[in-house]
């Protein structure tokens, strides 16, 4: 997957997470579900706060880190998904360094949506053929694990230096795989 299509990916997802993961989690497919229920009091929120709460920090990271490159960047778009080419239209002239770092946001954000509706698949795809360390391993054995937020190969040969098991942050698995992506283009020109 090249950067275009992580760009068209994470808008997508974006908007997926916006329209069918945003309703109230008894009558929603998200995985986040609320960690206390109500006996009295004003009926629930008509909607998941915590999907619309992730939806809103990624779209304040998106607007902050454009900002920072391009001060004087129009208004950032309403809608979440709108601002990931609102992002790429006003990086265009970034340095390549300010480029990957931008190209590693949209994936792990990309990443955060899908695992947000419960889709593993992304981001175990990346690590397997992209990222991992050991390429008799292929991170068959890799998961998610929510409460750390972190990725993990579980397989025994698949080990750091220290003997522990391989993993990442998906912040440091969408810079490896941004790095790699830009290393094998930069190599075949």
């Amino acid at each position: 997957m090249g950067v275009s299509e992580d760009r068209l990916t994470a808008a997508a997802r974006l908007k997926l997470l916006r329209l069918e993961f945003t309703a109230h989690p008894s009558s929603s497919r998200s995985t986040v579900t609320p960690s206390r229920t109500s006996t009295g009091g004003p009926p629930p929120t008509p909607a998941n706060v915590a999907v619309i709460d992730h939806l809103v920090e990624s779209r304040n990271e998106m607007v902050a880190y454009t900002r920072a490159i391009a001060p004087d960047a129009e208004r950032a778009p309403v809608e979440a998904a709108d601002v990931v080419d609102w992002v790429y239209q006003h990086t265009v002239h970034a340095t390549s360094v300010q480029r990957m770092v931008r190209d590693a946001m949209v994936l792990r954000q990309s990443w955060e949506h899908a695992l947000a509706m419960g889709d593993e698949r992304p981001v175990r795809a990346a690590a397997r053929w992209e990222a991992c360390p050991n390429p008799t391993c292929g991170c068959w054995s890799l998961f998610y694990q929510p409460a750390r937020r972190i990725v993990a190969c579980v397989n025994g040969r698949c080990t750091n230096e220290l003997g522990l098991p391989t993993v990442w942050e998906l912040r440091q698995l969408a810079e490896l795989v941004i790095a790699r992506r830009n290393a094998v283009t930069a190599a075949a020109t």
